[in-house]
């Protein structure tokens, strides 16, 4: 078994399943259709073992592509922390805004399946572990909310098996860009000073990816944000739905994560 760190970026949806003692993170779809609602963004795996190749011209680094395959760590007779909060005494740090709740809606269980439909790009699902940091660097109104947005979500496992366990989302992979997972072993990567290992995931748009960085306008972040409502339903969110910047001399930030609801079950 290994230690395993998750860093998750960006437009990342973390969906609790207390009964299954489980949560998924969804990667949602997005086109880049004309208007910008929705700008087209990648999944992408990194870690310093594989980010030699670059592009010279736009200084970014290309890491491994996820679309289309969803991943699972931990036994199968494990329990995640569902609470998605930091342990007491954890630097202060961001939230992860609770998407059902501002909408009053839930999610469709079949997008933590293995047929999502074109509205999930990716998923990892931990059964194991919990957050140990959520790191902000602005806050926000959603509604009548004040929300320190967390743009990077930090999640530990100290039982992973080395083999990955993935599988095709919709049966895709023989069509999709990436025929093949990542990463089929952590024992491909060299193991960090301080952990056994340490992953970093990025869901931003293609020129955001780093080192280069993915800050946004604020006014832009808005945008990316409505990426995660039509998971909910809610194709053409109101602004109030959208986050209001309350810090009016950033100029600069990073696309946020979000949390949402399955439906009660029994």
């Amino acid at each position: 078994m290994a230690t395993l760190e998750l860093q998750f970026n960006c437009l990342c949806l973390f969906v609790p399943d207390p009964a299954a003692r489980v949560v998924h993170v969804l990667m949602p779809g997005t086109n880049g259709h004309e208007g910008h609602e929705h700008p087209r963004h990648v999944v992408r795996m990194l870690h310093h073992s594989f980010e030699g190749k670059t592009d010279e011209k736009e200084d970014r680094l290309y890491g491994r592509g996820m679309e289309g395959w969803a991943l699972t760590l931990g036994p199968d007779n494990a329990s995640a922390d569902t609470s998605l909060l930091p342990p007491q005494g954890a630097l202060p740090g961001g939230v992860l805004p609770d998407l059902s709740k501002i909408t009053g809606r839930t999610l469709d269980p079949g997008l933590v399946g293995m047929n999502p439909g074109a509205g999930v790009a990716a998923r990892i699902t931990l059964r194991s572990g919990k957050v140990t940091r959520m790191a902000s660097e602005s806050t926000w109104a959603i509604g009548n909310d004040t929300i320190a947005l967390a743009h990077q979500v930090t999640w530990r496992m100290w039982d992973v098996e080395p083999e990955l366990k993935w599988e095709p989302l919709g049966g895709r992979p023989q069509t999709q860009t990436y025929p093949r997972p990542p990463l089929a072993t952590l024992d491909e990567l060299e193991p960090e000073d301080d952990l056994d290992y340490r992953l970093r995931i990025f869901h931003v748009t293609d020129d955001a990816l780093p080192p280069r960085g993915g800050t946004l306008k604020p006014s832009e972040m808005r945008s990316h944000f409505r990426g995660f409502y039509p998971l909910l339903g809610v194709n053409d969110p109101v602004d109030e739905l959208l986050p209001r910047i309350l810090e009016k001399q950033i100029v600069e930030v990073n696309c946020t994560g979000g949390r949402a609801a399955l439906p009660p079950t029994g």
